[in-house]
């Protein structure tokens, strides 16, 4: 994995989790998996979230 994908891995794992301190039941989106057209992260119905890192 390059730099650049490391950072923004980092980023959206960073923001789930803060988001599930907050009680909110996010996870990492499905893109890592190769899926396109997802958001970042998942779990908060009616917002698409994107992580720029």
């Amino acid at each position: 994995m390059t730099n650049s994908r490391q950072k923004g891995a980092r980023g959206e794992r960073e923001l789930a989790r803060i988001l599930r301190e907050y009680g909110y039941d996010c996870r990492r989106g499905q893109q890592y998996c190769g899926a396109n057209g997802d958001a970042d992260v998942v779990g908060l119905e009616g917002y698409i979230l994107n992580v720029n890192g």
